[in-house]
């Protein structure tokens, strides 16, 4: 009897425990509800290698995952039945997805997509809207994936209730992705821009082109649907993150003056060497996980000696070597964060720090560019207004010594005039008086040829006084004689005719030189008053288009 009640009280046991599990258990979806477990599948070549229930926060086994391996989830919808406007909330995913309900494609509502066989990209938070009655979701992973988890945090409920409480989530990983890669790209057009106009520059070329390839992978986050090729995608992250922090090297290298012919060479060959094991990886689908490890480590091995080399020069431009040191600590520290998310060892629903740390990196490198543009423009307004000064310095010298030369060469003038003076008086009026003094000790001149001999003294003494008067004016000396001369010419009988050209003003002479034509003029007009007899004289004067000086002296005798 305690036999057969024991063997009854087990069976409807039994039976009771199999209908609990036929039965799903209702659970209330006003709010939002965390899903808490699903059923992976993890297959290869159409032979399943393992399929178990696991919690959501899905750890994936390394060892069994290549780019042949398929891992699929199931998971149970029906505990949110009868929920009105049903939605599903997915923060992240280790790797482009597909996803489905009931075999039937699901409609993206944010962001928004068609209905398709799509594949999404799993870095990108997204809503999708479950139609009713759905009792089976089913997610496969496109591709290898990125972290060492598949599924990572979903949740159902109301589509309202979940887009308010994951607004925080979606702006954290998808706004500031994109307004931080907006900015990124202004900084590479300016750089890049300035870098045209400074070639010998070239920290300012590296750096626009670090900021032009971390905007190009910024942008690539926006793919939501992914409609290449899934591998191709997920190679694009790492590819660009080496080649960012590869470009960021460079800069510092030559900004600290650490660069050399070797340094750049090698920088340029293992830029090469993992470039090419990316596209060798992509063409034949194969050790991807390989190649995106090792562009990580050369990537991490590229940054970590910045800090030191940085440190090292922290006694030269001490607020720019500040403002880099800690750019680069914060990338550091956002590298490890995200590094030891995608090993495991930081939950993966926290939020990526990766595009926090290299934009604080860039904005500080572009802060430390814009300081060492400040202080080089300051420099140049300071060489500026010290050249000015010197400038000013000399030219007052410049002004004493031409003041100086000046009073010299007036000096000199004089000295110069003066010795000419005496020794046209010597060579002239001296000769005359002295063979007039030496002819009346002798008694051989008369009175009349001593009164002649003392007007040409004369004479020669006014055309002497008259060319160091009037300096270089022969129009100005001819004046003068002709006013001298004209009375003296009629007393005798003679009549002037004057012809003297407009043009003579454009000859310049010496005063010696004007003092020799005076003296042609004045000998030529005495011989015609003592010995030609003449009635008229005739005198012009004028400047040739050769720049001869014509001044011929004529006469009509009686």
């Amino acid at each position: 009897m305690r036999f057969s009640a024991w063997l009854a009280a087990t069976f409807f046991g039994l039976a009771f425990s199999v209908q609990a599990q036929a039965t799903p258990v209702v659970t209330d979806c006003s709010q939002a509800v965390r899903v808490s477990t699903a059923e992976r599948t993890i297959e290869r070549a159409g032979v399943i290698l393992e399929r178990a229930e696991v919690q959501v926060m899905d750890p994936l086994p390394r060892q069994l995952l290549d780019e042949n391996t398929r891992v699929s989830y199931r998971i149970a919808v029906a505990i949110c039945q009868g929920t009105p406007e049903l939605g599903l909330w997915i923060y992240r995913i280790g790797a482009p997805y597909r996803i489905s309900g009931d075999g039937n494609a699901l409609r993206a509502i944010q962001p928004f997509a068609d209905p398709g066989a799509h594949v999404y990209n799993g870095r990108v938070p997204a809503m999708f809207m479950l139609a009713a009655g759905t009792q089976m979701l089913e997610v496969e992973l496109a591709t290898i994936p990125y972290l060492n988890f598949g599924l990572v945090r979903l949740e159902m409920g109301p589509q309202q209730a979940l887009a308010v409480s994951r607004a925080v989530d979606y702006n954290a990983l998808t706004t500031f992705n994109d307004t931080s890669s907006a900015v990124i790209a202004l900084v590479a057009v300016l750089s890049l821009g300035l870098w045209l106009r400074r070639r010998q520059d070239k920290q300012i070329l590296w750096l626009g082109l670090a900021c032009l390839v971390w905007a190009c992978r910024g942008a690539s986050y926006q793919f939501f649907v992914i409609t290449f090729n899934p591998l191709t995608y997920e190679s694009f992250n790492p590819w660009t993150i080496f080649l960012t922090c590869a470009g960021t090297s460079a800069s510092a290298f030559y900004s600290l003056g650490f660069m050399s012919v070797r340094r750049g060479w090698g920088l340029v060959a293992l830029a090469i060497a993992v470039s090419l094991g990316f596209v060798v990886s992509n063409s034949f689908g194969a050790g991807g996980f390989l190649i995106r490890g090792l562009a990580y480590l050369a990537a991490f091995v590229l940054i970590v000696p910045v800090p030191w080399m940085l440190w090292k020069r922290r006694a030269q431009r001490k607020e720019s070597i500040q403002l880099l040191l800690f750019g680069y600590l914060a990338l550091l520290g956002c590298a490890i964060h995200d590094i030891g998310m995608v090993i495991g060892y930081v939950s993966p629903d926290h939020w990526s720090l990766n595009s926090l740390g290299f934009t604080v990196m860039l904005l500080a490198y572009t802060l430390s560019g814009s300081q060492y543009m400040v202080r080089s423009l300051n420099r140049a307004e300071q060489s500026n207004q010290e050249l000015e000064r010197a400038i000013a310095t000399k030219s007052a010298q410049l002004e004493a010594s031409y003041t100086l030369l000046r009073q010299s060469e007036h000096e000199a003038a004089r000295n110069q005039e003066r010795e000419h003076l005496l020794r046209e008086m010597h060579d002239g009026l001296g000769a005359q008086l002295m063979t007039a003094m030496r002819g009346l000790e002798r008694g051989t001149l008369a009175h009349d040829q001593l009164l002649l001999a003392l007007q040409d003294s004369l004479d020669d003494l006014r055309l002497l006084m008259d060319s160091t008067d009037l300096g270089r004016q022969l129009q100005g000396a001819l004046a003068t004689w002709r006013h001298r001369w004209h009375p003296r010419l009629e007393a005798v009988g003679l009549q002037l005719e004057w012809h003297v050209g407009d043009n003579l003003d454009a000859a310049r002479l010496s005063s010696d030189a004007v003092l020799q034509v005076m003296r042609i003029l004045q000998e030529a007009t005495v011989n015609v008053v003592k010995h030609a007899h003449a009635t008229q004289i005739q005198i012009r004067a004028d400047w040739q288009a050769q720049k001869t000086l014509r001044p011929p002296v004529g006469y009509r005798a009686r």
